[in-house]
């Protein structure tokens, strides 16, 4: 089999990304009056735009890498493992705390989080999202080039996607 290399998620929130997209029209501007100072800005803006998390699982060695890519960069250990289970799907609930000096807010909402069962009983986190078709259109695909299930314990029982 072949090895799988797949992003998994953002570095930074879309709200940075959204802010990058500022300074990308800043930096033309800056660039009217400093080349340097404009491609620092675009190199900033590279970097928001390109770093991400990313998985790596290489079939013929046994390993496995979680790792953060920064413009080609790799960081992030390898692990071993002996065979890949399935993936699984299930909900959690987050919670955020927003506060002033005169009251607090927590607001709670449920997020989808999909992980990647080994045979050795080990799991590693994949992806988060806030709905489950967003999670489902990223694993489809891997879960057909690796060959294994998805399973939806949402409901609390576990069921076969694909």
């Amino acid at each position: 089999m072949k090895n799988v290399d797949f992003k998994t998620s953002n570095y930074f929130s879309w709200h940075v990304h959204a802010m990058a997209a500022g300074l990308v029209i800043i930096a033309l501007v800056v660039f009217a009056k400093s080349i340097l100072g404009g491609f620092a800005i675009l190199l900033v803006c590279a970097i928001i735009f390109t770093t991400h998390y990313r998985l790596k699982i290489d079939f013929e060695k046994k390993e496995y890498r979680d790792y953060l890519w920064i413009f080609g960069l790799k960081d992030g250990k390898k692990y071993s493992f002996d065979a890949l289970a399935y993936f699984f799907i299930k909900t959690n609930r987050v919670s955020q705390t927003m506060g002033l000096k005169a009251a607090n807010t927590t607001v709670v909402k449920e997020v989808y989080d999909a992980y990647l069962k080994f045979s050795d009983d080990e799991k590693l986190h994949v992806i988060s999202s806030n709905t489950k078709a967003k999670i489902l259109k990223k694993l489809i695909p891997v879960a057909e080039n690796l060959n294994i299930k998805i399973l939806d314990y949402t409901d609390g029982e576990a069921k076969v996607i694909s």
